[in-house]
């Protein structure tokens, strides 16, 4: 049976679409949220972005912060790296949702050579 999610390095998450039953999703999920948006209610106070990277391209590094950031990709797939060098790598698709708890540095890239990459991206303060 697999997992509904993947613990990387560094306690960075991958949530996998289709992978989480509606128990597990109501509860993690919204506690996340209320991580993300320091509210327990899981209202945000933070900043939601609409991002849109075209082929071959990127955002740039996001620096280490002190709140969470969830990363829920709608289309193509996002190649996502974090640490020092950074030193770890992980691939989400659409419909899977990655989560970089506070203090780590990460970076998003669009690795594929035709397909846009959009994904919603969620900061707290």
């Amino acid at each position: 049976m697999s997992s509904p999610s993947s613990v990387l390095e560094a306690g960075v998450r991958i949530l996998r679409h289709g992978q989480i039953d509606a128990t597990f999703a109501q509860g993690f999920l919204s506690q996340s949220l209320a991580e993300v948006t320091h509210l327990p209610t899981g209202a945000p106070s933070g900043r939601i972005e609409t991002v849109t990277v075209p082929p071959g391209g990127d955002i740039g590094k996001h620096p280490e912060g002190s709140d969470s950031t969830l990363v829920h990709v709608v289309a193509g797939q996002v190649k996502v790296l974090w640490g020092r060098e950074p030193e770890h790598t992980a691939t989400a698709g659409s419909g899977d949702t990655v989560l970089v708890p506070p203090g780590i540095a990460f970076q998003t890239l669009n690795d594929s050579p035709v397909e846009l990459l959009q994904f919603i991206l969620v900061r707290g303060n």
